[in-house]
């Protein structure tokens, strides 16, 4: 008697979402698992705690062999976080007649414990066995599974009825519909053990930051113009955010010598972000007219050393013509976040210390702080006298233009720009 596992697949259901690429217009194969050992790959978010996941299983009989079969699948440790279940009783495999070799039965698995442990990438191997006296393992499979918050979120996804910031045309196409697991590898990884977007966009936020490959230019390196067509007829261009580059990037193995600038950071964080399912989008940071504002000193991405961008010799301010940051939150149409709205930003570190407006060549002691998950603006006083020890990212990242006074009216200075035209409202598609 010789049955085999020719190939499976992970049926669609709730909270799990397929297909993935393995990377860019690289789609996995179908099946996705198979004799050549590719592994299956899935989101599986934490709706599924305990449920049944099922595999569409596709066994193989020689014409002489039996019909009729009872198969078995569990995990290898089913005890452990990550677990894929167990068939809660062998599954009939029944053959129609004789003559019928191959035969796909679905085969549903209980009691996993994916969501255990947060977001996570985990391999798992499943035991495939006959029943019998005694029982008779016949087979194994080797899975990726990607545990993420949710389904993905624009830019990923079916987006062909996002609207184009700017013009309020809707996409007739979706703009990229499969995430890839080349990113989701890196992704999964940042945000280990996280279980809410809070946690897992500041994950991923502070590896962006701290990613050794990559030093701050003035210029964006990693947005790139592609057209898309609209609903409504016609094309519109659209900028991307070329992941592609950043991951080689990121396996280059280089220190400091890849550019990047605010826009890339904001756009990176947000394309990994909503890969896992974390609803967040870009925003820009400017003043009511829209021209640059003056900045305090800050330790830009990739330098150990605290600077004045974009600023000359003898400068006491530096200056961002915008500032791009990332915010919680779907991105809808001109939605402007509160003051409260918690920032997430790779870019820079602020000054976490009593006095962010001193100038550390005066003697000034600073203290390096990564705005994650740092409230945009908790105060409306019109002065803020040092010591200052509230923790809002707004007076810690303006300068005083006059120095002679502390920043006073901020967000009358300011304030949160709805997103360039050409994203999908803060969100950039992929390439």
């Amino acid at each position: 008697m010789a049955l085999t596992l020719s190939s499976l697949n992970l049926a669609q259901s709730a909270g799990v979402t397929i297909p993935l690429c393995i990377k860019a217009n690289d789609p996995l194969p179908s099946p996705q698992w198979g004799l050549g050992g590719a592994m299956s790959s899935a989101f599986i978010g934490p709706g599924t705690v305990g449920a049944t996941i099922t595999f569409k299983a596709t066994f193989h009989r020689s014409g002489d062999d039996p019909t009729s079969f009872k198969v078995s699948a569990s995990d290898s440790d089913a005890a452990s976080a990550g677990s894929l279940g167990a068939t809660s009783a062998p599954v009939d495999v029944v053959f129609p007649d004789p003559t019928t070799t191959s035969l796909t039965v679905d085969m549903p698995l209980i009691d996993n414990r994916l969501w255990e442990a947060g977001v996570h990438v985990y391999d798992r191997i499943l035991i495939w066995t006959l029943a019998g006296s005694p029982p008779t393992v016949f087979a194994q499979s080797e899975h990726r599974v990607y545990v993420t918050l949710a389904a993905p979120q624009l830019p990923w996804g079916d987006s062909k009825n996002a609207y184009v910031f700017g013009g309020m045309a809707r996409l007739n196409a979706s703009t990229n519909p499969e995430v890839w697991t080349a990113l989701l590898d890196w992704s999964c990884g940042w945000a280990k053990g996280a279980t809410t977007v809070e946690a897992a966009t500041s994950s991923i936020t502070q590896r962006v930051n701290q990613a050794t490959q990559f030093i701050y230019d003035n210029n964006r390196h990693f947005i790139n113009d592609r057209d898309f067509a609209l609903a409504s007829n016609g094309n519109i261009s659209l900028e991307c955010c070329n992941v592609s580059n950043f991951l080689t990037a990121l396996m280059s193995g280089v220190v400091h010598t890849v550019k990047i600038n605010c826009v890339d950071c904001a756009a990176i964080v947000t394309s990994f972000a909503t890969a896992i399912g974390c609803q967040v989008h870009a925003i820009t940071i400017n003043n009511k007219n829209q021209d640059g504002f003056p900045v305090n000193q800050l330790m830009l991405i990739g330098k150990e050393f605290w600077s004045l961008p974009n600023s000359e010799l003898g400068a006491i301010t530096g200056f961002f013509g915008s500032h791009d940051v990332v915010v919680t939150g779907a991105n809808t149409p001109v939605v402007i976040p509160p003051l409260t709205t918690e920032i997430f930003d790779a870019c820079l570190q602020v000054d976490g210390g009593p006095d962010p407006w001193a100038l550390v060549s005066l003697g000034n002691p600073k203290t390096p702080h990564l705005p994650v998950a740092m409230t945009y603006l908790e105060t409306t006083a019109t002065t803020y006298a040092v010591p200052y020890s509230v923790m809002d990212y707004l007076p810690r990242l303006l300068a005083d233009p006059n120095q002679d006074a502390k920043p006073a009216n901020l967000n009358d200075m300011v304030k949160f720009i709805a997103p360039v035209q050409g994203t999908l409202y803060g969100c950039r598609p992929v390439i």
